[in-house]
C-alpha cells in the first residue's frame, strides 16, 4: 500500500511538474523577456509608464543605490538617476553616451559633437546646463567627455523651508497680506545674512514653529552644514559653502549641520522636536495633516512643498489648498535627475530603447528641436539668443494647446470661419519675436529680472497685457457690447451667446463659461460695467484668451511631458516646458498668477539672494564613513 501511494505521489508530482512546465512555457511565450528600466517610486505618470512598459520591464526603487547595484549587475539597461550618481557611473564605466541622433530623430547629429552639443544646449534651461557643467572637470580629467553626453535631465529640485499656517498662527504683525511671514521685517536684525538657513530657522522659531521634519538626505544636509562652517575662533562662516566632501572634512560638515539645526531651531537633532524622514510623500502628508500636531515646519524639496501647497486631495475633507508657506534660503542645493543608458547595451538595442523613451517622457524634445531647426536657429552661423528661441517655441506651444482647449466647446461660426483663424490671429498678437512687439519683449525681459509686487503677474506672463492692449485699441465696441450683454442676461448667461458669430463667439464663450462657474467673477464684471472699466474688463478677457489650463486632461492629451508634470509636479529641466508651465499652470483668469506657488516652483540663481551648489560624488569608502558618522550624530 505504501508502495502504491509512493508511485501515486511520484505520478502526481510528474503531472504537477509537467503542468508547471507547460504553464511556465505558456507564460514566457505570452510574456517575452523585457529589459529593465529603473526609476524612483511615484516618479512618472500612468500613461508614460504604459508607454515605457511596451519595451521595458519598468521597476521602481526607494534608494538610488538600488539602481547603481542593478547597473553594476547588468540588471538594468536604462533608467532615471541623479546627477552626482551619473558622474560616478561614468567614472566606473557603467553607463554609455546617449545617442541624441535617435532621441531627437535627426541622423545628421550622429558623430557630430558640436552640432549635438548645440542642439541639446538649446533645449535645456541655462541654469540646468550650467549645473551639469560643474561636474565636467571630474570627467574631462579622465578623458570621458562632459556630463550632458551621458545624462539627459528629467526633473530638478531645490530646497525650501516650509511651514503650516493652519497649525500655527504667527502674530499678525509679523505677517504679510497672504499670511506669509514678513521676513524683511527682520532685515535690521540679520542684515545681509537674513536668508541664511540658520537665521530663517530662528525667525520661524520666533513665530512659534517648533516641531520640525527634515528630509533625511545625508549629502544634502552636509551641504547645508557647509553654510555654517565653524572657524578656529568659534565663529561661523558660509564662505566655504560647497557640495564637496573629503575624508578630512566629512565629520566637520556633519557636525556643522547638527549645530545649524540646534542653533536655528533651538533643539538638538536628537530631540523629539526634530524628526528625519527620507520619503518626500510622507513629509508632505505629515506637514499638512491637521492631526499631526508634532509636525508644523519642514526642510524639504520645493517639488514636495508644491505638492503640500496643493494638499486638499491628500486628506479629503481634512485639508485645504494653500495651508503651506515656504521660503528659499540663500544657501541652496540644486538636484537634477536624468536619463542614463547602461554601458553594455548594443547600438541596435539603444536605438530601440531611445525611440521608446522618446515617445514618452521626452516626447516633446524632438518636436521642439525640429521647430528650432526649421526656424534656422541651430544653423552653425546663426546668432540667436536663448530668449528668441524660447519665445518661438512658447508661441507654437500656445497655438497647439489653445486649439485643444477651445475645441472642447461649440461655437456659432460662419462656414468660412474656424478656430485656426482665431488661434493664428491671437498667436500673432502675442508673438514676442514680432518686430511690432519689441517694446513688449523688452519690457518682459526687464520685468523678469526686476519684478515687484505691483507688476508680478506681468513678469510671469505678459500675453494677457498684450491682448488687453489690442482689445482696447481695436475692439472697444466689442468690450462694451459684451459688458452690456452680461448685464442684461446676468440671470441666464447662455443668452449672451445668442446671435454672436466667429471671433466674438469664441471670446464670449470663454467669458460665459467662466462666469457660470465663478459667481464672484460675475460680480466683478458687473462692477466693471457700472464703472465703465473697459481696461479692467479687457485684461480679464486677455487672461481668458492667454492662459491655458494645463490641469485639463483633454487640453494636454497626447502631450506626455505635460501629463508627466501634472503627476510629478517637480520642476522641468527643459527651457520651453519650464517657461510654458510657469506662465500658465499657476494662473487663473480674474485672479491672475499665484505668487506663493510660483515662488516655490521657480528655480533661479539670483546673485546675492540664492546660490545653488551641486553635490559632488565620493568613493564608496568615504560614503561608508559618512553614513556611519551621520547615523551616530543624528539618530537617537
Amino acid at each position: 500500500m505504501k508502495k502504491l501511494n509512493k508511485w501515486l505521489l511520484i505520478g502526481s508530482s510528474i503531472l504537477a511538474g509537467t503542468g508547471i512546465f507547460v504553464s511556465s512555457l505558456a507564460y514566457k511565450l505570452t510574456h517575452p523577456f523585457k529589459p529593465s528600466f529603473f526609476n524612483y517610486k511615484s516618479y512618472i505618470s500612468k500613461d508614460n509608464h504604459q508607454i515605457l512598459s511596451k519595451e521595458f520591464d519598468y521597476k521602481e526603487f526607494d534608494e538610488i543605490n538600488q539602481f547603481t547595484i542593478a547597473l553594476t549587475n547588468n540588471k538594468a539597461v536604462a533608467g532615471i538617476g541623479s546627477d552626482f550618481q551619473a558622474v560616478k557611473l561614468v567614472q566606473d564605466n557603467l553607463i554609455n553616451k546617449i545617442d541624441y541622433s535617435v532621441l531627437l530623430n535627426d541622423p545628421s547629429l550622429k558623430g557630430n559633437y558640436q552640432k549635438t552639443k548645440q542642439a541639446v544646449k538649446s533645449l535645456i534651461r541655462p541654469v540646468i546646463w550650467d549645473h551639469l557643467a560643474t561636474y565636467d572637470h571630474l570627467l574631462t580629467k579622465e578623458n570621458k567627455g562632459e556630463l550632458w553626453e551621458y545624462f539627459l535631465p528629467y526633473f530638478s529640485q531645490d530646497m525650501v523651508i516650509s511651514y503650516n499656517i493652519n497649525k500655527i498662527h504667527p502674530p499678525k504683525e509679523n505677517l504679510l497680506d497672504d499670511e506669509e511671514i514678513d521676513f524683511e521685517k527682520y532685515r535690521n536684525q540679520y542684515q545681509d545674512k537674513l536668508y541664511d538657513i540658520v537665521n530663517l530657522l530662528k525667525i520661524l522659531k520666533a513665530n512659534n514653529f517648533n516641531h520640525w521634519l527634515i528630509t533625511d538626505a545625508v549629502r544634502d544636509n552636509m551641504l547645508y552644514g557647509s553654510s555654517y562652517w565653524k572657524n578656529a575662533d568659534g565663529t561661523r562662516t558660509d564662505a566655504r559653502f560647497t557640495g564637496e566632501v573629503k575624508t578630512s572634512t566629512y565629520k566637520e560638515l556633519i557636525d556643522a549641520f547638527t549645530d545649524l539645526i540646534k542653533d536655528g531651531t533651538g533643539y538638538s537633532v536628537k530631540s523629539s522636536n526634530i524628526a528625519f524622514n527620507g520619503d518626500g510623500l510622507e513629509i508632505v502628508n505629515n506637514l499638512i495633516n491637521p492631526r499631526r500636531k508634532d509636525v508644523n515646519a519642514a526642510i524639504m524639496y520645493n517639488g514636495d512643498a508644491l505638492d503640500a501647497y496643493y494638499g486638499a486631495d491628500n486628506f479629503e475633507n481634512l485639508t485645504e489648498d494653500g495651508w503651506i508657506r515656504s521660503v528659499k534660503p540663500k544657501q541652496n542645493i540644486l538636484l537634477v535627475d536624468g536619463l542614463v543608458i547602461a554601458k553594455d547595451n548594443s547600438e541596435k538595442e539603444n536605438e530601440v530603447y531611445l525611440k521608446n523613451i522618446g515617445e514618452s517622457i521626452y516626447s516633446n524634445l524632438k518636436i521642439h528641436y525640429k521647430e528650432l531647426k526649421d526656424a534656422g536657429f541651430l544653423d552653425q552661423n546663426a546668432s540667436v539668443d536663448m530668449t528668441t528661441k524660447t519665445e518661438t517655441l512658447v508661441n507654437q506651444y500656445w497655438k497647439d494647446l489653445k486649439i485643444n482647449e477651445l475645441e472642447q466647446e461649440d461655437y456659432n461660426f460662419d462656414q468660412n470661419y474656424n478656430l485656426e483663424q482665431f488661434i493664428n490671429k491671437y498667436a500673432a498678437i502675442i508673438d514676442l519675436n514680432s518686430a511690432k512687439n519689441i517694446d513688449f519683449k523688452n519690457e518682459f525681459m526687464s520685468l523678469q529680472q526686476n519684478a515687484n509686487e505691483e507688476n508680478f503677474d506681468k513678469s510671469i506672463n505678459i500675453y494677457p497685457y498684450m491682448i488687453q492692449k489690442y482689445l482696447l485699441d481695436n475692439e472697444s465696441q466689442l468690450l462694451t457690447k459684451l459688458l452690456d450683454l452680461v448685464n442684461q442676461h446676468q440671470d441666464d448667461l447662455s443668452k449672451v451667446l445668442e446671435g454672436l458669430g466667429n471671433e466674438t463667439s469664441v471670446i464670449a464663450t470663454l467669458l460665459v463659461n467662466n462666469l457660470k462657474e465663478n459667481p464672484d467673477n460675475l460680480k466683478t464684471v458687473l462692477e466693471q460695467k457700472t464703472n465703465n472699466d473697459l481696461e479692467g474688463f479687457a485684461l480679464e478677457l486677455g487672461q481668458l484668451i492667454a492662459y491655458i489650463d494645463l490641469s485639463n486632461e483633454e487640453t494636454i492629451k497626447g502631450w506626455h511631458n505635460l501629463i508627466n508634470f501634472n503627476f510629478v509636479n517637480y520642476v522641468p529641466t527643459q527651457e520651453v516646458d519650464y517657461e510654458f508651465i510657469l506662465r500658465n499652470y499657476f494662473a487663473t483668469p480674474f485672479e491672475g498668477q499665484d505668487k506663493i506657488a510660483i515662488d516655490i516652483f521657480k528655480i533661479e540663481s539670483k546673485k546675492g539672494r540664492i546660490e545653488h551648489k551641486s553635490i559632488m560624488p565620493v568613493d564608496n569608502k568615504l560614503q561608508s564613513l559618512i553614513t556611519s558618522y551621520y547615523f551616530e550624530k543624528t539618530k537617537s
